[in-house]
């Protein structure tokens, strides 16, 4: 049975969300020459709040008997818990793949791999992971 895990949401990510709201919302349009076409301005600058947003509320984790599964905006994937060797509580990656929207996740590493990940509980998390991969080691 798949258990879902809510993925933690900083204040860094409410401010990102904020700031590409305010600047979608400025009328770029006004500072152009009047005879230049103005239409796919508006398109353009609300894009990137629409793909911030997505991340915004689709990000989230699951846990079922073998896989870790992770989902952010289109970030989409699972990680075999029989493969994670380490992770490491508390960090933050700023690098690599990283479906995550605050700081303090935990980066899951594997072999050749690793994934920053941020639950709103990391022991609960790792608690989940080790009960199926008691192997890993916890930093």
């Amino acid at each position: 049975m798949k258990q879902t895990i809510k993925a933690k949401k900083g204040i860094f990510a409410g401010v990102i969300i904020s700031l590409a709201f305010a600047i979608a919302t400025i009328p770029v349009w006004l500072l152009l020459d009047e005879n230049e076409p103005k239409d796919y301005l508006g398109f353009t600058a609300i894009l990137p709040l629409f793909l911030i947003i997505w991340a915004f509320f689709s990000t989230k984790y699951a846990v079922d008997d073998k896989y870790l599964y992770y989902q952010s905006a289109f970030l989409k994937g699972k990680i075999d818990i029989a493969s994670i060797t380490e992770i490491e509580k508390n960090k933050t990656s700023w690098v690599g793949t990283k479906p995550a929207l605050a700081t303090g996740g935990l980066i899951i590493k594997q072999k050749y791999n690793e994934i920053y990940i941020a639950p709103e509980n990391n022991d609960k998390l790792v608690e989940m992971l080790l009960k199926i991969n008691p192997e890993i080691v916890v930093k």
